[in-house]
């Protein structure tokens, strides 16, 4: 499972079974090295939170390892695009200013108790934190369950119910999409399930080429390089040559010195290639050439795009304007783009240009977009309709208070056995914890990713 379960935050698993990272061998298959790095991931996420819980139960939580708020309660149920939400508020923290702090921040992993963390375990997630609800003593955010209705929230006896809520010390929103992807390769018995499984995992001395070197046929490594070298042929009477035999003597014709030509050889004939080095030696340079030469000759490979993955924003821009002069079909994808070279080519921009100019699917759009805006309006008429029949949090403490004295007994939202079995089948649908729990210690060939 990608969330916490109950049993590993209360310590009653006795902590988890972790794999250490194999960085000085192989691993046996892509199954194991999968499981090894989506648990020690997954504890990395979730650690935290759990010693802050624990801490929290014992008394002795700093403030500054974990954020905890106090007097949470359900204000109302709404449903969106992104599915069901929950509007909760809380004691706001004297000290913190909303619109300028990074809490609650949308992806953020929460916890939810009424029992001080003792049994009772919510999870949830931030949906959406609006500066303009986070205002006064009581700041108000929108939540998603893990399980999206829940019921111990959306029963009316939810409304007077007061809670205790923390949050992840670890962001789970950048945790949580590489456990899934890695869940979703853990599905795929096949060994090719993991991209470059054979070099990375193999741990091979020698890299060897490309796919579509090794398979286009006997001169699919025949590479025109004019397009990066205009003198080439004037110099060596050449427009190109066989990338995986040994390269010509470029002299004049490339202002290359041996290290980059070195790099734009492995970069254009390794499968798993690394070029780095101090800031001005090339770097980019060298990727801008590969780039262009992978361009010049896609007639040659698979009809695929060319996927470029950059660590910041910034990197991305600046590569990619380094494209343009020689290619502008490309997409820009994100919107945290700051360069206005690439304003027209983000994938948004596109496709509302797409859309536009089509006057088929303008029509279409037009009624999807109304569409929506009825489904919209179901929507909040459902949500108030459901809000109307709540009752007041006065009303809940009375009933309560009726039942005690008819010596009836409180009934704790998703507690007894329904909520038993309920946890142990989501147990048995996403897996075992590696140390064990209902379904048993996990081996090595019952790899429990989900």
């Amino acid at each position: 499972p990608t969330f916490p379960l109950a049993a590993e935050v209360l310590g009653k698993e006795g902590g988890p079974l972790l794999r250490k990272n194999n960085v000085t061998g192989t691993y046996a298959s892509v199954a194991e090295y999968l499981a090894t790095h989506f648990w020690l991931l997954r504890e990395d996420c979730v650690a935290p939170l759990r010693d802050g819980i624990a801490a929290y139960r014992a008394g002795r939580l700093d403030d500054r390892d974990m954020h905890v708020y106090e007097e949470v309660t359900v204000e109302g149920v709404s449903a969106f695009r992104q599915g069901v939400t929950y509007a909760v508020s809380f004691a706001s923290p004297v000290e913190v200013q909303w619109e300028m702090c990074k809490r609650l921040l949308y992806g953020s992993l929460l916890c939810l108790s009424c029992d001080g963390f003792n049994g009772e375990f919510l999870w949830a997630t931030v949906a959406e934190r609006n500066p303009e609800r986070c205002v006064g003593s009581r700041p108000q955010i929108l939540i998603r369950m893990e399980t999206g209705l829940d019921a111990r929230l959306s029963n009316p006896n939810a409304l007077g119910k007061r809670w205790v809520m923390v949050e992840s010390p670890a962001y789970f929103e950048a945790y949580r999409h590489v456990m899934e992807a890695m869940q979703r390769m853990g599905r795929d018995p096949a060994n090719n399930a993991l991209p470059f499984a054979e070099t990375l995992l193999a741990c091979k001395a020698r890299v060897g080429p490309p796919g579509y070197l090794r398979e286009g046929g006997h001169d699919a490594d025949r590479y025109v390089m004019t397009s990066l070298f205009p003198q080439l042929h004037r110099v060596t009477n050449k427009t190109g040559w066989a990338l995986l035999q040994p390269w010509p003597e470029l002299g004049e014709a490339a202002s290359l010195d041996e290290s980059q030509a070195q790099a734009l050889r492995q970069t254009l004939t390794a499968e798993v290639a690394l070029v780095q080095g101090p800031p001005g030696t090339g770097k980019t340079f060298i990727g801008l050439l590969a780039m262009r030469a992978l361009l010049a000759n896609g007639e040659r490979r698979r009809p695929s795009p060319v996927l470029v993955v950059c660590a910041t924003n910034h990197a991305l821009d600046q590569f990619l304007e380094g494209v343009l002069p020689f290619e502008e079909r490309l997409v820009r994808v994100g919107s945290r783009s700051q360069s206005d070279e690439l304003e027209r080519l983000n994938l948004r921009a596109l496709t509302k240009a797409e859309w536009e100019t089509d006057e088929e699917k303008r029509r279409t759009r037009q009624k999807l977009h109304r569409r929506v805006k009825e489904l919209a309006l179901s929507l909040d008429a459902l949500s108030a309709e459901f809000d109307s029949a709540l009752p007041m949090p006065a009303d809940v403490c009375w009933a309560e208070a009726e039942g005690s004295a008819a010596g009836g007994q409180e009934v704790l939202l998703g507690g007894g056995e329904g909520e038993g079995e309920g946890a142990l089948a989501v147990a048995d649908e996403f897996g075992a914890h590696p140390s064990g729990g209902r379904n048993g210690r996990a081996t090595l060939g019952d790899e429990q990713l989900y």
